[in-house]
Formats: C-alpha cells, structure tokens, sequence
C-alpha cells in the first residue's frame, strides 16, 4: 500500500472512530490521545491528519453530511415528483438507522460544539444541500400541481421536523412500539403529511414506509418477546 492511501485509510479510520465516540458518549468525550489508541497510532501521528480538535470536529461534520446527502440524493432516481418526495423521507430514516452515530452527531449535537461557526462559505453550502435536496422535492410536487402553493422551504422545514422526530422517538427506543407498529406509525405519519401538503381534491395512493422500530443491530425488547413467546409455544405444540 501507497503512503497516501495509508495515510487515507488511516484518517478514514479516525474519522469513524470518532463519530462512534461522540454518538455514544457525547462530544465532551472526543479525546485526541483516545481517539489515536483507539486506531493503533501515536498521540502526535494524529496531528498529521488533524491541526487539532477543532478541526477533528469540523472534518467530521462534513464527512457526515455528505455522506448523509448521498442517501437523500438517491430520491432523484424516482421518476415521479411525489415517489421523489416519498423516497427522500424513506433515505432519511434508512441513515438514521443504518448510521446512527453519525446521525446522532450532526442532528442530535449542539452545532456550536461541533464548531458549525468555523465552516467557511463552501462548506456551509455542503451542510445545507441535504435540506436544499427535500425543498427541491417539495418544489417539484407544487410544480405538479400536487402540492399547495407556499414558500417551499418553509414546508420543507415542516416535512424535515416530522422526519426528525420519528427518526429520534425510534432510535432512543422513546415509543416503546415494535418493528410492526414502528412501521404503521411511520406509513401513516407520511400520509397525513401528504394530506396537510396535496391540493384538495388530490387523489394519491397511501405511501408505504419500511422502517424498523430500533436501529440496525439493535434488538427490539417487544420483537424479541413477542419471539420468545412464539418460540415456547411451538416448543410446547412440538412436546
């Protein structure tokens, strides 16, 4: 392996590492000593990578978001504007619980730890593009004819705050609901957003989300039971 792409894969490292840091305990918790143990490095070979925390932090925000917007951007492979709308809120839960570290940090972090004030111009343009990405969506659907007229961001930031409260409730484990319930809560959440959006008269079949009640790798206390009954009782039916 080249020095460069050691020295990639080695700042890659790092970067995880400290998104599973701050996702689990906090952004107090980001130490460069840890975090340079913790991938088999030197406490100064890490420097080589980052100026220092702050620069940790603000690299990590980044990585997050973009690979954050690479989930939303695949809404633009619909070809319909309401499935378009429809698949960017389906990416935005599969994120939050296919990575919820790093969701975690840049949803559920105060911005001004993360050192959101130290992003330049360009980079506060990469932080914003998956919002920019949902008003797009909504655009479209008023274009359409589909969605009532209004400032599209503005419903956009209404979409986004139902998004992100189902999205946390589930990954803290907050409704307390199984894997089935968690996705009957999320379809119908999608379509009374819908109803509060379409134009009246709009007819539209009902949206169907796949979404599970806990984030991947997590058991579900309800799912596991409600197996544990169905397993004693084929185990009783077998004696």
């Amino acid at each position: 392996m080249s020095p460069a792409k050691a020295m990639k894969n080695t700042r890659e490292e790092l970067l995880r590492e400290a998104s599973r840091v701050v996702g689990e305990q906090g952004v107090f918790a980001l130490s460069m000593r840890k975090l340079a143990s913790s991938v088999g490095i030197s406490p100064t070979a890490i420097y080589r990578h980052f100026q220092d925390k702050d620069e940790l932090a603000s690299q990590l925000v980044l990585e997050s978001f973009r690979h954050f917007g690479s989930y939303l951007k695949d809404s633009e492979r619909s070809k319909k504007p309401l499935l378009r709308f429809r698949r960017i809120a389906q990416r935005y839960f599969d994120f939050s619980q296919e990575h919820e570290n790093e969701y975690r940090l840049i949803f559920m972090t105060d911005r001004e730890l993360l050192g959101f004030d130290r992003l330049d111009e360009d980079q506060v343009q990469e932080v914003s593009a998956p919002f920019e990405m949902l008003v797009e969506r909504v655009q479209e659907c008023q274009d359409a004819g589909l969605f009532m007229a209004g400032e599209p961001r503005l419903l956009a930031a209404i979409a986004w705050s139902a998004f992100h409260g189902l999205a946390s409730l589930l990954m803290t484990g907050s409704l307390g609901v199984s894997n089935a319930d968690a996705q009957k809560i999320a379809s119908f959440q999608m379509q009374r957003l819908e109803a509060s959006l379409l134009v009246p008269g709009v007819q539209v079949d009902a949206p169907q989300m796949k979404i599970s009640s806990r984030p991947a790798g997590k058991k579900n206390r309800l799912d596991s039971d409600a197996g544990a009954q169905e397993s004693r009782k084929t185990k009783g039916n077998q004696r």
